[in-house]
């Protein structure tokens, strides 16, 4: 069973935010679009290359600010 949090990142975005573990096996939190878990939306599928989060998966700037925020705080690190 995933764990499932509700994300009000300074009531600019909202979304509910599932609980996973990177390739590294660290947790990590993202949010689920085109059928997987997404914890860096400004990265593309395979996680080589930045992509404009609205575009690719449907998720605003806010909401990927936001899932920046939170993973940032559980120390793990989407830079692209």
């Amino acid at each position: 069973m995933l764990n499932v949090i509700h994300v009000n990142h300074y009531a600019k975005a909202m979304f509910d935010a599932v609980e996973t573990v990177n390739t590294d096996d660290k947790p990590v939190w993202g949010i689920e679009a085109k059928g997987f878990i997404v914890f860096n939306p400004r990265a593309s599928e395979c996680g080589r290359f930045a992509v404009d989060p609205l575009e690719t998966y449907g998720i605003t700037e806010a909401q990927a600010d936001a899932l920046h925020a939170l993973n940032q705080s559980f120390g793990y690190d989407d830079v692209v």
